[in-house]
């Protein structure tokens, strides 16, 4: 029979799980003995059973149920596909102005219209030199020299600009040389012949595929070229 305050409690009608769950909730009220060991018990017991207590069990259980909980997975967000952008062609204009006109005419396509002029040759110091000695065989007979004292020594070099077809399109008039006192006033007299003898001579007849070779030349006129 247990003793509690000193007293021998009466007997209990609500039977033996009644009297253990009034113990349980008066712990401090119990005593198990009247030895050391019995106190240490009650203390014990008292410790486990005080409000907000955790047991062992109950924390070995949260600990393994925390371990064992998968880890929550991060969400993937998906990465939208490129989109290529392509520039916008520039939009072409047609040329206003006087460009407009001169390029309605041009074609990519080859044209039906072929060059008349025959393919240039290629012009040797040796074809140059047979050009000139040509020219001056076609000035020789207009060439007529002014006559007096010292007249051979004077010498009058021109510079003629010739077209396609052999005719003249400019004469420019260089130096003369050779000039003293006695045939100064015979000077004046010898390039405006010179002159002559070139309109005279024009259109000169030369090959057209050397016209490189021939298309602007100089022309001395002295004694020698009349003989």
């Amino acid at each position: 029979m247990r003793v509690v305050d000193g007293r021998r409690p009466a007997p209990n009608p609500r039977g033996y799980g009644a009297a253990r769950a009034e113990a349980v909730e008066r712990p401090h009220r119990i005593c198990c003995h009247s030895t050391p060991a019995g106190r240490t018990r009650e203390r014990s017991l008292a410790r486990l059973l005080r409000p907000g207590r955790t047991t062992l069990h109950g924390t070995v259980r949260r600990s393994i149920a925390a371990r064992s909980a998968p880890e929550p997975k991060q969400a993937v967000t998906p990465t939208p596909p490129s989109v290529k952008q392509t520039p916008p062609k520039a939009t072409q204009h047609p040329p206003a102005g006087r460009l407009n006109g001169l390029l309605e005419g041009l074609s990519d396509s080859d044209s039906d219209s072929r060059s008349t002029a025959p393919p240039a040759a290629t012009v040797t110091p040796g074809v140059q030199s047979s050009l000139a000695a040509e020219v001056r065989r076609q000035l020789k007979p207009h060439w007529q020299p002014p006559s007096g004292a010292d007249v051979e020594q004077l010498k009058t070099v021109l510079r003629i600009n010739l077209a396609r077809d052999g005719s003249v399109t400019s004469i420019n008039f260089v130096t003369t040389t050779g000039i003293n006192a006695s045939n100064r006033t015979q000077a004046d007299l010898h390039r405006e012949r010179a002159i002559k003898a070139v309109r005279l001579a024009s259109p000169f007849n030369l090959p057209p595929q050397y016209y490189d070779g021939w298309k602007s030349m100089t022309v001395n006129f002295d004694l020698r070229l009349s003989l």
